[in-house]
């Protein structure tokens, strides 16, 4: 469901995901990544780097103080 997301509409989630005030609260995804694109996915896709995410999160850090 994730992957037909980002391949229906990869500029969205790039603007989102690459946006600075995104990469300041979070930093980039993260999670397990396959070594090629997933089947059925263009190696070239705009946004292969993150369809080829198996899982995704981002994580956020806080202080104690």
């Amino acid at each position: 469901m994730f992957r037909r997301a980002v391949d229906h509409d990869p500029r969205a989630i790039l603007a989102i995901v690459e946006a600075q005030e995104f990469l300041e609260a979070f930093g980039a995804l993260k999670g397990e990544k396959l070594a090629k694109a997933p089947q059925g996915y263009a190696k070239d896709h705009l946004a292969i780097e993150i369809l080829k995410l198996r899982q995704v999160y981002v994580a956020r850090s806080f202080s104690d103080m």
